[in-house]
Parts: C-alpha cells; sequence; structure tokens
C-alpha cells in the first residue's frame, strides 16, 4: 500500500509541475479515483487467498507422496516384518483465517485436513508392494502465522485417539512417524 501512496504522490508534484497549479484539483480527483480503485482490488498479499494457496500446495504434496517401503528392524518391536505405507489427504480440507493482536503476525491461519495412511505389513519385500489396503485416518490441524505478506508454517497438532476426539496433540519436528511426514510437508508449504 505504502508504494501506491509514493506512486499518486509523485503523480500529483509531477502534474503541478508539468501543468501550474490551476491543475491541481484536478490532479488530485484523478489521484482519489485511481487510489479507491487500486485498494478494491485483491493482491497478491491477501491472506485469505493466501491460505487457500497454501492449503491447495499441502494438499497436493500430501497425496502425491510416494509408498515409503520399510525393512524388519531387529530389536524393534513394531518393525518385526516388512511395512510400506503411504500417506494422502481427502479433498474436503477446511481453512479459517482468524485476526490477532500481534503486529508482527496480524492473522493465523489454521488448517484442517486428515494424515491418512494407506499401508501393508507382510513377511517380504515382495508382499507390501502391492495394493495398500488397510488405512488409518487422523484428524491434524495446522497452524500458521501471516508474516510480511505471507504464510509462516508454526505448528502441526493431530489427533491420534479418536476416542478423545477434541485432543490435539503437537507433532515435533524429527518424528518419524506418518505425522512427522505430515509435519514435514506442512511446514515446508509454500505457494
Amino acid at each position: 500500500m505504502s508504494h501506491l501512496i509514493q506512486i499518486c504522490c509523485w503523480f500529483v508534484t509531477f502534474n503541478i509541475l508539468a501543468t501550474g497549479v490551476g491543475m491541481l484539483r484536478t490532479s488530485i480527483v484523478t489521484v482519489a479515483v485511481l487510489f479507491v480503485a487500486a485498494c478494491g482490488k485483491t493482491s497478491s498479499s491477501d491472506p485469505v487467498d493466501g491460505l487457500k494457496s497454501v492449503m491447495g500446495n499441502l494438499q497436493t504434496k500430501l497425496n502425491n507422496q510416494k509408498p515409503v517401503i520399510t525393512p524388519p528392524k531387529p530389536g524393534d518391536p513394531y518393525y518385526t516384518q516388512w511395512w510400506a505405507r503411504k500417506i494422502y489427504t481427502n479433498p474436503t480440507m477446511e481453512f479459517d483465517v482468524q485476526k490477532t493482536d500481534s503486529l508482527v503476525s496480524p492473522y493465523r491461519g489454521l488448517v484442517n485436513f486428515e494424515c491418512n495412511n494407506r499401508f501393508a505389513k507382510g513377511d517380504s519385500q515382495e508382499s507390501v508392494q502391492g495394493e495398500l489396503r488397510d488405512f488409518v485416518e487422523t484428524k491434524c490441524r495446522a497452524t500458521y502465522a501471516f508474516q510480511e505478506k505471507k504464510w509462516v508454517f508454526k505448528a502441526l497438532a493431530c489427533n491420534r485417539d479418536p476416542s478423545k476426539p477434541t485432543f490435539f496433540e503437537e507433532i515435533e519436528a524429527g518424528d518419524s512417524s506418518v505425522l512427522g511426514q505430515c509435519r514435514s510437508i506442512a511446514s515446508s508449504n509454500s505457494p
């Protein structure tokens, strides 16, 4: 917005110098019309449009993940077999933009989505390379802050326990689970 004001001031100054003070009223009216028209247009730094773009990129990245195949790990009771897993999300993502009192982050963006996991386990690598039939649905909420006209990732919280639908646990950086993979994708997400 400050660039627009500078341009308008330069326009008025140029017109005064070029046409004399007599054209001052016409120049000011012209600048006012241009300024109002420009302010009414949606800019690329619009928080709602920006978060829609972030949400679309997140959905695309989640759904374009390749399956990850993990061999058995001796001594690990969870990985006694071969595993194949692929994360994805469904098309019904929701978002909200909330105004804050912060000067640095005037808006907070919340993106609610499911970090779903299709998987297969078996006795050999070949046995897990077919169709991934089993799945787990996990509700997640990514939090972003609008800073310097762009959305910046802040946190991912997920509900690992469907019996407690309102309990969301923050997923830490470096988490090697499927939800950690979702966090990594959400934190690298930018339009």
